[in-house]
């Protein structure tokens, strides 16, 4: 019986052998396909009337608020930071920041735990808010010599 079961695993591994070599060759010249990197259609427009404030601060908590359907949530969502650097003296402590959090809406999301240094803006109900295009670094002005 042993010598039926070494026969028959070798028969099976000569079986896939020669199943490999029946492949045809892949063709080198063909390039490979590569795999669909998604792109945000955020677009950032230029708006020098917005008045920002940067804050840094570590996220403690957040706000998840439900969607019209009540069982996904919402694209708009608050997070908690615990901010303790700001350009405005009573921005500090525990502070609500509202974001959307649909990149294709120039959401952004944030990480428990994690430090940010982030742009605000306070929005017609006085809330503050950010989002990925207040994220992104300024490009410094031709004009203006770097030092």
């Amino acid at each position: 019986m042993r010598k039926e079961l070494i026969v028959n695993v070798a028969i099976a591994a000569l079986g896939a052998n020669t199943a490999a070599l029946a492949q045809p060759e892949p063709d080198i010249m063909t390039p490979p396909v590569l795999r669909k990197v998604e792109i945000s259609k955020c677009v950032c427009r230029d708006n020098p009337e917005i008045e920002t404030v940067s804050l840094k601060g570590l996220v403690v908590d957040a706000e998840v608020s439900l969607g019209p359907d009540g069982k996904t949530a919402a694209d708009r969502q608050a997070t908690f930071f615990n901010v303790f650097v700001s350009d405005e003296k009573q921005l500090r402590g525990r502070t609500k920041v509202w974001h959307l959090t649909d990149p294709d809406n120039c959401g952004i999301s944030f990480d428990y735990g994690r430090q940010y240094s982030i742009a605000v803006r306070k929005n017609d109900e006085g809330e503050l808010e950010t989002d990925l295009c207040l994220a992104k670094p300024k490009q410094p002005d031709a004009a203006k010599p770097a030092n």
